[in-house]
């Protein structure tokens, strides 16, 4: 297995991320594993979770930005945890609501505005018509370097009707997402 070099930032935010799927009992949907790192620690961290992966093998669906983190193998890193579920599917047309007891999603996939809208709006009302929890998006980035991303457009444009929190010196979102009653 290659080694994982973890930045002070990595490590920032996943302490972050770990905190927040500290906060519920459910289970974990991660959108865009890739080759797994957060895959892993948020498998072997949380034991009596299943984490639910969902990334895509087949015809590359992301900008062209973006298209090097095409994985061949999904979450090769922790594909062999025994509470991993890796899911090969597309994640703007998977049935979210097919999962079992979700309450955690850490959206890191398709970065183009479409792409982040499809993924969001998708873990919203899966969560508004369950239990309710959190939604964790990476890549909220507070410049303009990356032109073809959408999730800082998105955010500010479209979710507004949330409580958006942006922990300093990470490009994580986060907000929580209750029951429809």
């Amino acid at each position: 297995m290659q080694k994982i070099n973890f930045t002070i930032r990595y490590i920032r935010e996943w302490n972050i991320i770990k905190s927040y799927i500290s906060l519920t009992n459910g289970n974990i949907v991660e959108i865009g594993s890739n080759k797994g790192h957060t895959t892993l620690l948020m498998a072997s961290n949380f034991l009596n979770k299943t984490v639910y992966t969902i990334d895509y093998s087949g015809t590359i669906t992301m900008p062209n930005g973006q298209a090097h983190e095409q994985p061949s193998i999904i979450a090769e890193y922790a594909e062999f945890m025994p509470n991993v579920n890796v899911i090969d599917h597309d994640s703007h047309t998977f049935n979210y609501h097919s999962l079992l007891n979700v309450t955690t999603f850490f959206i890191d996939g398709d970065h183009s505005y479409e792409g982040v809208k499809a993924d969001t709006e998708k873990a919203i009302e899966y969560l508004e018509s369950h239990n309710g929890g959190y939604i964790l998006m990476h890549d909220y980035r507070l410049d303009n370097k990356y032109p073809w991303m959408g999730v800082r457009k998105y955010v500010d444009s479209e979710l507004a009707r949330f409580t958006i929190i942006k922990p300093q010196r990470t490009v994580l979102a986060i907000f929580e997402v209750k029951t429809r009653k």
